[in-house]
């Protein structure tokens, strides 16, 4: 269902530890969320990139493991909820745009019968 929309989501975190807000890009343009694979697949690289984040946005250098899963945590929820946001938008945005075209077929139709 969403294998054609290309989206990439920005993690943007500040966490209580952070020097600076750290961020990357995950695609999941190439997936179909619909299906639980690839739902793990895209679960994955949102763990991989939040750990990335989070270790750029850490200067500290001895990091505590509870203070890293809060922000590893952070940084999922916050991209997660980005990506909510955008398929909504795109699903509300395709349901307009085909009933439109809908409504115009049956427009066009009802002219001609007239």
């Amino acid at each position: 269902m969403f294998r054609t929309f290309t989206i990439a989501t920005l993690f943007a975190l500040a966490a209580t530890t952070a020097q600076a807000d750290s961020s990357t890009r995950v695609a999941f343009g190439d997936l179909n969320l619909s299906r639980p694979q690839d739902a793990q697949i895209l679960a994955d690289r949102l763990q991989t990139a939040a750990k990335i984040v989070c270790l750029d946005a850490n200067s500290v250098p001895n990091i505590g493991k509870a203070e890293m899963q809060e922000c590893v945590d952070a940084a999922i929820s916050t991209a997660t909820a980005r990506i909510e946001e955008q398929i909504r938008q795109h699903l509300v945005s395709t349901v307009h745009a085909n009933l439109v075209s809908v409504r115009q077929r049956v427009s066009s139709a009802d002219e001609f019968q007239h």
